[in-house]
């Protein structure tokens, strides 16, 4: 049975979420849905020891997801029905999966 994958979040949380769910289920059908355009290296070690260079080079490229087998979808979600287990997006309409990832990150809080 061919199984649905939703990951919700294209940052590194994500990204490593669909790598990983394609290791573990090789026949399903993935879709990693992200607002951002460009996704930046998540650890500071390149920046601190110099070895990134320009910023151009600060991005984590996108053929991850093609040599993957794993769909990007640009978009936004709008809701989630854990219900029906579908989620809706702005442009793309609505996606049913079997499993769902949510890693859209946070916002930092200065308490």
């Amino acid at each position: 049975m061919e199984k649905n994958v939703v990951v919700i979040g294209g940052g590194p949380a994500g990204i490593t979420a669909a790598v990983s769910a394609r290791r573990y289920y090789p026949d399903a059908v993935i879709k990693l849905i992200r607002q951002e355009e460009k996704v930046l290296i998540p650890c500071g070690i390149p920046y601190v020891l110099g070895t990134v260079g320009s910023p151009e080079k600060n991005l984590i490229p996108d053929t991850v997801f093609s040599s993957n087998n794993i769909e990007l979808v640009m978009d936004r979600v709008i809701s989630v029905d854990r219900e029906a287990k579908t989620v809706s997006t702005i442009k793309n309409g609505v996606f049913s999966y079997d499993k769902l990832v949510l890693a859209t990150g946070s916002w930092p809080l200065v308490p």
